[in-house]
């Protein structure tokens, strides 16, 4: 229960969340989606989630 409540005060958490739930994104994409917040931030909020097993991620080759 703390963990949830700990998860849903966290303004960055809850808007990920929210935006992961419609489809799966890339780092950048969803950086860019949530808007204002500082890639350093979202990546400890991405893992922050994976961690507590609310969200997955799959490392997907660049090709270039």
């Amino acid at each position: 229960m703390l963990l949830v409540l700990d998860r849903v005060a966290n303004k960055w958490a809850v808007l990920v969340v929210a935006t992961l739930w419609k489809r799966p994104m890339r780092f950048n994409e969803l950086r860019r989606t949530v808007g204002g917040v500082s890639q350093k931030m979202l990546a400890q909020t991405v893992r922050g989630l994976e961690r507590d097993g609310l969200i997955s991620r799959t490392a997907t080759p660049t090709v270039r």
